[in-house]
């Protein structure tokens, strides 16, 4: 039986009409994730690893870097802020919040706010759940 995520990556440009969202059916995402605003416009590459209780706004990427086969893994608790671009092979460890329209090409360690672009470290001791939306 063929599920319904490897029929839809059958389709060419529809999907994205269809679905608002490119989100390969070879993603993990783990248990407790929420894609506010129905997900609109993010866009995963294939091999990304989501962790748990991840809330991911809208128009965010998540993927490779061109030369790079790695792509982005997100730890537990991370909020990514709407317009967001997590780009190359990076570790985001858990608790963590990343800032609307920041652009993180680097790993960061846990407890961090990264905000701008590239991304800096903002704050330290942070904990992922004090945004209000979430």
């Amino acid at each position: 039986m063929t599920s319904f995520p490897r029929v839809a990556s059958s389709f060419t440009t529809a999907d994205v009409f269809l679905f608002i969202a490119v989100i390969p059916y070879r993603v993990h995402i783990g248990p407790d994730c929420l894609l506010a605003h129905g997900g609109s416009g993010v866009v995963l590459h294939p091999g990304v690893r989501i962790g748990y209780n991840v809330l991911i706004c809208q128009q965010v990427t998540v993927g490779g870097a061109g030369k790079h086969k790695n792509v982005p893994v997100t730890g537990n608790d991370v909020y990514i802020g709407a317009g967001a671009k997590i780009i190359g092979p990076i570790v985001i460890d858990g608790n963590y919040i990343i800032g609307a329209n920041a652009v993180v090409v680097k790993s960061v360690p846990s407890g961090c706010v990264v905000a701008g672009v590239p991304a800096r470290i903002l704050r330290h001791g942070v904990n992922a759940h004090d945004v209000e939306e979430w």
